[in-house]
């Protein structure tokens, strides 16, 4: 069988509740970093554009 053949059957066949999960899984962390890097991003945005005497090295730091 060839490499395009064995793709064409793995397309046809319906992904396990595992791959499902793992997919998912997979899509949520994406996302989750995406915001995590997002929110880091304005936090930095915000104290570069705040006077110096404002800004204070812990506002730098991610918080839970």
């Amino acid at each position: 069988m060839s490499h395009c053949e064995l793709l064409d059957e793995a397309a046809h066949e319906e992904p396990s509740v595992r791959e499902i999960e793992r997919r998912i899984y997979t899509v949520n962390s994406s996302v989750m970093i995406r915001a995590e890097q997002h929110h880091v991003g304005q936090r930095i945005l915000t104290a570069a554009t705040e006077p110096a005497d404002t800004v204070r090295p812990a506002d730098l730091r991610i918080k839970p």
